[in-house]
């Protein structure tokens, strides 16, 4: 008998098909096996399994532990939510320090994880932190030397925890497969110097995203990557990159990825890497960096700021790509749009003009704004429920209802003390928000009933 034939057995009694009738199919199931092999050889096995599927497994992952959280998208459902958590007493659980950056928090029940960076003994250095989110104890640092180093220092992308395995990649496109147990090394690439790929000029921001047993990067137009070896299975056009990160979606049954590069949007087959279609679209300095936004339809919104380029919906149901409508709309300088019945959430503006910034809320069919509200800063937004999450610059926690009639402010939390640029997009998982500054901060924030 073949040890794997309890799996779905075990699967279905811990998981969602828990029900009288289907305890009563795999009671007979277990009868007849028990019948074909050793009464005790049976017991042993059958038991040795439940124990493994009651504990955690290695390398757990199940969390907020990919780029924009379990969707994808920048929304989680928690029935568990308190939208006036600000309201909490001793709302801030704890506080820690890490290296600079802009790394993302990705987190587990168990573990945290997050990146920093900066100059060691004249070298530069990428750390990866492991902690214990309960508490922000560490439990591990590893910290490694690369070569590269850009205006505002430090690693732009979360680590992506899938498939027991911890990736991580560097603002130089330095990426690195590691054990979430100890951070011990198990493979390494420098993806810009082996694959001689166009670098740009604030260095790499894109998260590694898995799809289809290949790790997406958006490194030079475009690479996919074995995750189990780190060998590229396929490169798209070697142009520079944008600084966001892959996204993924269905055209007709197959498998598709946009990557928004320095002055393009590119569509490539997730399957060979082929270039289907793309779209040209310049801004300043060539930042792409909020990630485009698959509508129903198909259709995407793209965003970039600046004033000289604002968002464009596009519909790709043909061969390419064809502009519905373009405009001054929502222009987000790199904090990713989120969508709540049919409308869209942003931050229209950019740091180099702090006072025409704005939280906006934009009919996405037709690029109407319904309403914006003057934030005099930059920030970041998640949706949890029917609540936006809103990090500004100044370290300012809030949450806004997403309804179209006008803005509506709830709770506020200062997390941060000193005006540090929090950048950085909050992680949500099981009551708790966690969030950083490019100096350092790491915070966790209490946010449950």
């Amino acid at each position: 008998m073949h040890v794997e034939g309890f799996f779905p057995l075990v699967g279905s009694v811990y998981g969602e098909d828990n029900h009288p009738g289907m305890r009563k199919m795999i009671k007979e199931e277990v009868k007849s096996m028990i019948l074909r092999i050793s009464k005790w050889a049976c017991v042993a096995v059958f038991a040795a399994l439940l124990t493994s599927c009651s504990a955690a497994p290695k390398g757990e992952t199940v969390g907020w532990i990919q780029w924009r959280g379990p969707n994808g998208n920048g929304t989680i459902v928690d029935p568990s939510f308190n939208p006036g958590f600000a309201d909490n007493k001793g709302a801030i659980l704890w506080k820690t320090v890490i290296d600079g950056g802009y790394s993302a928090v990705a987190v587990t029940d168990t573990r945290l994880y997050t990146l920093g960076g900066g100059k060691k003994n004249g070298k530069n250095t990428l750390s990866v932190y492991c902690f214990d989110p309960a508490t922000g104890k560490p439990v591990w640092t590893q910290t490694f030397d690369v070569m590269r180093s850009y205006q505002w220092p430090g690693p732009r992308a979360m680590p992506l925890l899938t498939g027991g395995r911890l990736y991580v990649v560097g603002s130089g496109g330095e990426t690195f497969c590691l054990n979430p147990e100890n951070g011990k090394k198990i493979w390494y690439r420098d993806i810009l110097t082996e694959e001689k790929l166009k670098d740009n000029t604030w260095g790499v921001s894109s998260t590694p995203v898995l799809a289809d047993g290949k790790l997406l990067l958006n490194i030079g137009g475009g690479i996919a990557l074995n995750p189990e070896n780190g060998k590229t299975i396929w490169k798209g056009p070697n142009v520079a990159n944008g600084y966001s990160s892959a996204v993924v979606f269905d055209k007709g049954g197959e498998k598709r990825v946009f990557f928004f590069v320095a002055d393009n949007l590119v569509m490539l087959r997730l399957s060979d890497g082929k270039e289907l279609a793309r779209f040209p679209w310049t801004t300043s300095y060539d930042i792409a960096a909020a990630d485009p936004m698959v509508l129903p339809g198909q259709k995407v919104l793209i965003s970039t700021s600046y004033r000289d380029t604002g968002c464009a919906l596009l519909d790709f149901s043909g061969d390419g790509f064809k502009e519905v409508w373009s405009g001054q709309a929502i222009g987000s300088q790199f904090s990713s749009l989120v969508e709540h019945k049919g409308l869209v959430f942003g931050v229209d503006g950019d740091t180099n003009m702090r006072p025409r910034c704005a939280l906006s809320c934009m009919d996405p069919m037709t690029g109407k704004i319904l309403w914006s509200e003057k934030t005099g800063s930059y920030g970041s937004l998640i949706k949890v429920n029917d609540t936006l999450v809103y990090l500004d610059e100044q370290g300012n926690l809030s949450a806004v209802e997403p309804v179209a009639d006008g803005y509506r402010h709830g709770a506020s939390i200062r997390v941060f003390t000193t005006r540090n640029n929090g950048w950085v997009a909050p992680s949500y998982w099981k009551g708790r928000l966690y969030l950083r500054s490019n100096i350092g901060d790491l915070v966790c924030v209490k946010a449950d009933k």
